[in-house]
């Protein structure tokens, strides 16, 4: 930020900056700080859009627009603002679609593409718009499967792809079908080679041990998210409905920047 104020024209210094408010509002989020995660994942789309507009023709400024878009989308729809997150996962598709049109190949834009289509049936969900969820989800399932033969080790496509497959089975009516698409959630999680406490992987998992009702394999990992301090309001939001308790991250408590930030832990 200091080197940034130094040099307001140096767009080098704006782009690390944006980055970083980026990369930290998420990890804010995850861990419970929701509303200053969100006012600079917000920050970090306002300056990608600055210089977006500055020079259209730069498609890494037009992606991080979109995958901070999208990022934010899910926070504010999680927070309870539906439309703010309709309209960045819109913009976000339409910046994903124009990218993957243009080079096909390109393995991190489908991957993120997806991910707005994830986000796009979680919005549709909130709405019970089931068609909708369910179109999207498989859309998001399609453009991963061909990501993931290719690229196993991958993490964020494994995530991913987790994610998606999750997303498909809460839109469908089929109970067979879904319980199938949570069981396939769990064996890719299974067959990660590194990254098996990664937070985000477990709470992928517990979400489909949840979903079909195995609480009992899904505590330990409960208890693993709780120690780490993993806060995620998607991950609450299952929890409370499923009137499991999970307790406050105590240390973010203590800061009053969080007062807000800590409602989706109550």
């Amino acid at each position: 930020a200091r080197l940034a104020a130094a040099n307001p024209k140096d767009a080098t210094r704006r782009d690390n900056l944006l980055t970083v408010h980026a990369i930290l509002g998420r990890t804010q989020a995850l861990a419970g700080d929701i509303a200053p995660g969100m006012d600079r994942l917000q920050r970090a789309v306002e300056m990608v859009t600055q210089l977006a507009t500055l020079d259209p023709s730069n498609a890494d400024f037009q992606d991080r627009l979109a995958l901070y878009s999208t990022q934010l989308a899910r926070l504010r729809r999680l927070s309870g603002d539906l439309p703010a997150a309709n309209r960045l996962t819109t913009k976000a598709i339409v910046v994903f679609a124009r990218l993957t049109q243009q080079d096909a190949d390109n393995a991190v834009w489908r991957r993120e593409y997806a991910e707005a289509l994830i986000e796009r049936a979680a919005q549709a969900r909130a709405v019970a718009d089931m068609a909708s969820a369910y179109q999207q989800a498989q859309k998001a399932v399609h453009l991963l499967g061909p990501l993931l033969a290719r690229q196993p080790d991958d993490r964020t496509i494994l995530l991913a792809t987790m994610d998606a497959r999750l997303a498909l089975a809460a839109a469908t009516t089929a109970h067979d079908d879904a319980h199938r698409l949570r069981e396939e959630a769990l064996s890719i999680a299974t067959s990660a080679k590194h990254g098996q406490s990664d937070p985000r992987l477990l709470a992928l998992q517990v979400e489909a041990l949840l979903a079909m009702g195995r609480e009992e394999e899904a505590t330990p990992l409960i208890e693993r998210l709780w120690t780490a301090g993993y806060r995620d309001a998607a991950l609450l939001t299952i929890l409370r409905n499923r009137r499991i308790d999970y307790p406050l991250n105590e240390p973010l408590q203590r800061q009053p920047i969080a007062a807000n930030g800590g409602q989706s832990d109550r």
